[in-house]
């Protein structure tokens, strides 16, 4: 293994240019990843926060004594997903329409009794927050005795699915481009070590030195290559983050899922890159 890292290092003195290019491109694809994935963390934080504000309200009938209220959310509580319910009666509904137009007294005054229904808001579990789940749920109340009418914002729910179904299929499509980028990247620049040590490498053959003996020092060059990227990836996406928090915060930065994973990333990009390499080249 010593041998390996010393070969690793010294292919990194004696080209210095192209080991700093290399590097290079790979850090700005890794920061690239991680930019895209730092944004995807935010957008779904802040999906959780109006997931929270999903909720269906069921308008109850003016008719619907105690007993029968009672008896009706005990009905509904037995619905797959339903996760809370809370009684809102007329006076409390008009207490909060009130505070809505506090800023409007005139409108309010020429309201001379109260025409707002009793409604159970109702929350679900976060695993029916779907548009066809919600929908579903708010068809099986809507048809219980003593339901008025049902709402639950068909609108929110839709663009809530939409953004997260696209943030993933953006997340899977720039990653592998990016993956892909950087293991042409490093496998060509392996390529060009092997062309220029080829003499070297025929010689070790004719002594019968073994395929992963010669492999080894190629490997771990790529390794090395995408652990530094990933490195300085990390640094520079931090960096940025501090700088924007300065006037935006709220900013979340999971500092050891999304460094770690960069970092780990950039070296299976690496010894990946490497690997096609020297596998194509030991074959010729």
């Amino acid at each position: 293994m010593g041998y390996a890292v010393n070969e690793a290092f010294r292919s990194f003195k004696e080209r210095k240019t192209t080991t700093f290019l290399t590097i290079g491109v790979t850090t700005a694809s890794l920061f690239i990843i991680g930019l895209f994935l730092l944004v995807t963390v935010n957008l779904l934080e802040i999906i959780d926060i109006f997931k929270t504000r999903v909720e269906i309200t069921a308008f109850l009938k003016d008719d619907m004594d105690k007993e029968n209220i009672e008896k009706l959310q005990k009905e509904i509580l037995t619905i797959g997903g339903v996760e809370e319910i809370v009684f809102i009666s007329k006076e409390k509904a008009m207490e909060e329409f009130s505070k809505e137009l506090q800023d409007t007294p005139e409108l309010l005054s020429a309201i001379k009794t109260n025409p707002l229904p009793a409604s159970f808001r109702i929350k679900l579990e976060d695993r029916f927050k779907t548009k066809e789940a919600v929908a579903k749920i708010s068809s099986m109340i809507e048809n219980m005795l003593g339901v008025e009418e049902v709402r639950y914002g068909e609108k929110t729910v839709e663009r809530l699915q939409k953004i997260i179904t696209g943030g993933v299929i953006l997340d899977l499509i720039l990653g592998i481009a990016l993956g892909l980028a950087s293991i042409f990247v490093v496998s060509n620049t392996i390529k060009l070590t092997l062309i220029t040590r080829g003499d070297a490498i025929e010689i070790m053959k004719l002594v019968g030195a073994k395929s992963g003996f010669i492999r080894r020092p190629f490997l771990l060059e790529g390794f090395f290559y995408g652990l530094f990227g990933g490195f300085f990836a990390s640094c520079v996406l931090f960096g940025l983050y501090k700088l924007v928090t300065i006037k935006f915060h709220g900013i979340i930065f999971p500092v050891k899922e999304l460094v770690g994973g960069i970092v780990i990333f950039g070296c299976v990009l690496g010894y990946i890159g490497s690997a096609i390499s020297i596998r194509k080249f030991l074959k010729m």
